[in-house]
């Protein structure tokens, strides 16, 4: 029941201008396995590496790196955790677009799930940077 209602989210918040009825927009950002993998991601460069099955086991990574701390975060740490986000994407051969996440949202679930399925474990990823991308707070060179 919960993936189902994922997937009809996934579907339907796929732009976050508009969607497909002309309505506002809206798009669902996924974080794997919580919302911490962004913390996580913004300090460590191959976190996307990582596996873990709940975000209690996240925390404990968090709380053995005295560094990854959400007060310590600067442009270098966001800069890292976009790189970080690219480098999940080139591993399941997507091309990064701004305009395309909801067609990238649901390859990234469906991987996401069959791992979790295979090993009940999800490879750490934030797709907050997303965000920061499409705001122009950080940019491509």
């Amino acid at each position: 029941m919960f993936r189902l209602i994922l997937e009809e989210l996934l579907d339907s918040l796929q732009d976050p201008y508009e969607n497909a009825y002309g309505m506002r927009g809206g798009l669902l950002l996924l974080s794997y396995p919580s919302i911490e993998s962004y913390n996580v991601s913004c300090f460590l460069p191959e976190s996307h590496n990582l596996q873990f099955g709940t975000g209690a086991e996240l925390k404990r990574i968090t709380g053995n790196h005295p560094d990854i701390q959400l007060n310590k975060l600067s442009p270098q740490a966001l800069i890292c955790a976009a790189q970080t986000m690219l480098e999940y994407y080139k591993r399941l051969d997507l091309d990064f677009s701004l305009d395309d996440q909801g067609n990238h949202n649901k390859r990234i679930f469906n991987n996401q799930e069959a791992l979790y399925s295979a090993k009940k474990k999800y490879k750490l990823l934030s797709l907050l940077s997303v965000v920061f991308l499409q705001l122009g707070i950080l940019e491509f060179y």
